[in-house]
C-alpha cells in the first residue's frame, strides 16, 4: 500500500503541462467500460492459444462495422466478423462510405472511401522489426530463457505486441475497436503467432489482470511539424475518441496491477510521466521503465541498453 501511494503522488505531482502532454497522448485511448475479467492471465501466466473476447463497453466507436470481401475470402472472414460483430458482405467497396474492412484472399486491410490503397501491416514489416527493435524486448525484459507474460493495453495495429509473441512471451492484446482488434488477428494468423486478443477498455481490463509486464503505447501528443505520420497512425487518429482518463491514471493502475514492470513508450524528447525508475532511449522513441507493485516480485531491471532516467 505504502509503494503504491508514493506511486499515485508521484503520478499526479506532474506539472500542469506535463498532463496536458500526457493526455494528448491518449487520443487512442477511449471511454467506455468492460466488464468481466481476464481468466487468461490466471497466475500471471496467458495461454498461449489464439483466443478472441469481446468485451462489452458504454463507449461510443466510431462505425466501421463492415468488412467488404472477395467470394473467395468469405469462408476465411465470416468467423472473424463474427467474433468481433462486423457485417460481411461481398459487394465491392467502391461506394462504400467511410472506413470499412476489406479482404481478399491473402489479408484483412483498412479502406477509406475515395483512397484506393488501404492499410495493413505485412509479415515482412513485422519480421524487420522483430530484427531490429531489441530496445522493446530488452525494456520488457525479454531475454534468454526469460519471458515474461505481457499485458499490452494500448495495442492498436498490434505490432508490438505480436514482436513480443514473435520472441516467445505470453502477450494479450486489448483493443477497444473492433475493427483493429480483426486485423490483429488478421496479422497473427498470417504470422503464424499466438496471441489472445481482447476486444474492450485497456484500462477496465488492466482493473482484474495481473501479468508480469503491462505495455502502454498511447497515440504520441500533436507537434508543430509539417510532416505527417504514416497513413496507418493518420487513420487511427481518426477512427479514435479521446479517452478523459489521464496518462498518470493509466499508469498508476498498471504499476498495481503489473508483477514485474510497467513499460510506456513515448517519443524521444517528449517529457516524462512521473519519474521512470529506468529507461532506454531508441533513435526516435523511448521506454520508460517503472517498477510494478503487484505479486511482490523483486525486478532488478536495467537490461542491456538500459540506465536510470536521471543518469
Amino acid at each position: 500500500m505504502a509503494a503504491g501511494s508514493r506511486l499515485r503522488r508521484r503520478c499526479h505531482s506532474s506539472s500542469t503541462d506535463r498532463r496536458r502532454a500526457g493526455s494528448g497522448g491518449l487520443a487512442r485511448r477511449r471511454g467506455g467500460s468492460a466488464g468481466g475479467s481476464l481468466s487468461g492471465l490466471r497466475s500471471g501466466r496467458l495461454s498461449l492459444a489464439s483466443r478472441r473476447r469481446v468485451v462489452s463497453g458504454r463507449g461510443a466507436a466510431p462505425a466501421v462495422d463492415t468488412l467488404y470481401c472477395l467470394p473467395a475470402a468469405r469462408g476465411r472472414v465470416e468467423a472473424l466478423a463474427g467474433q468481433f460483430r462486423i457485417i460481411v458482405a461481398e459487394a465491392p467497396p467502391r461506394d462504400a462510405p467511410g472506413f470499412h474492412l476489406w479482404a481478399d484472399d491473402e489479408h484483412l486491410e483498412l479502406r477509406r472511401a475515395g483512397d484506393r490503397r488501404g492499410a495493413f501491416v505485412s509479415v515482412g514489416e513485422l519480421s524487420r522489426r522483430a530484427a531490429q527493435d531489441g530496445d522493446l524486448a530488452r525494456a520488457c525484459g525479454v531475454a534468454a530463457g526469460k519471458a515474461p507474460t505481457v499485458l499490452d493495453a494500448m495495442a492498436g495495429w498490434g505490432v508490438d505486441g505480436l514482436v513480443l509473441a514473435g520472441r516467445g512471451c505470453p502477450v494479450t492484446l486489448v483493443e477497444r475497436l473492433p475493427a483493429l482488434s480483426a486485423l490483429q488477428a488478421d496479422l497473427a494468423r498470417r504470422c503464424g503467432l499466438p496471441a489472445e486478443l481482447v476486444c474492450g477498455d485497456g484500462f477496465e481490463v488492466l482493473r482484474t489482470a495481473e501479468p508480469d509486464v503491462v505495455y502502454l503505447d498511447p497515440m504520441f501528443p500533436e507537434r508543430s511539424k509539417t510532416s505527417l505520420p504514416g497513413k496507418r497512425m493518420q487513420w487511427l487518429a481518426e477512427l479514435a475518441e479521446c479517452d478523459p482518463r489521464p496518462l498518470e491514471d493509466w499508469l498508476a493502475l498498471a504499476c498495481s496491477r503489473a508483477r514485474q514492470r510497467v513499460v510506456l513508450k513515448r517519443r524521444r524528447r517528449d517529457p516524462a510521466v512521473a519519474s521512470p525508475d529506468w529507461r532506454i532511449d531508441g533513435r526516435t522513441v523511448r521506454y520508460d521503465v517503472y517498477r510494478g507493485l503487484a505479486g511482490g516480485q523483486a525486478d532488478g531491471g536495467r537490461d542491456g541498453a538500459s540506465w536510470p532516467a536521471g543518469g
